[in-house]
């Protein structure tokens, strides 16, 4: 049964008014975007990129990747510069529906979601969400989450819904 306050998680989701708020995970110096990325591949059906690409500084070209391919050892090694993908087909560890969620992979102790607004965050959609945050947080012993350029959360409703949902979870 959905609470308040993920009700108010909803609510700041809900209005596509076309941005992208990014939700950036600081693993505090370990490296942990390799697992990342394979986590949420594994919870995910496809890439919904335009174009699954990243600079190769080695080769001074562009590499194409796909769905079971990992671009972050390209990154680890030094060789890559930093790249976006999409994932689609989103499944929570509980199954429930995710909508898409970008992925900036600049650093390896780093790393951007990104989401569209709409109304296809409901209420079980949220939880999803959270969900994922919680094992994408359990990959390093500190973790730091942020959540900006959501112009309708001034007062920061997705990070305390998530905090208020990690306590009644855990």
């Amino acid at each position: 049964m959905p609470s308040d306050y993920i009700d108010a998680v909803v609510a700041v989701l809900d209005e596509n008014d076309g941005s992208l708020p990014d939700i950036d995970i600081d693993y505090c110096g370990t490296p942990a975007l390799q697992q990342a990325y394979a986590y949420l591949r594994a919870h995910s059906g496809c890439l919904n990129s335009n174009r699954n690409i990243y600079w190769s500084k080695s080769r001074n070209a562009e590499c194409e990747f796909g769905f079971d391919d990992d671009p972050t050892q390209a990154l680890i090694e030094g060789d890559a510069e930093g790249f976006h993908v999409v994932f689609g087909a989103m499944r929570s560890p509980r199954g429930n529906a995710v909508p898409d969620l970008g992925m900036g992979c600049y650093k390896v102790d780093w790393l951007r979601l990104d989401y569209r607004m709409g109304p296809e965050w409901n209420s079980a959609a949220v939880i999803g969400l959270f969900e994922l945050l919680r094992d994408l947080s359990s990959l390093a012993p500190k973790v730091e989450i942020t959540h900006s350029n959501n112009i309708f959360d001034e007062h920061d409703v997705l990070l305390k819904g998530y905090r208020r949902w990690l306590i009644e979870n855990n």
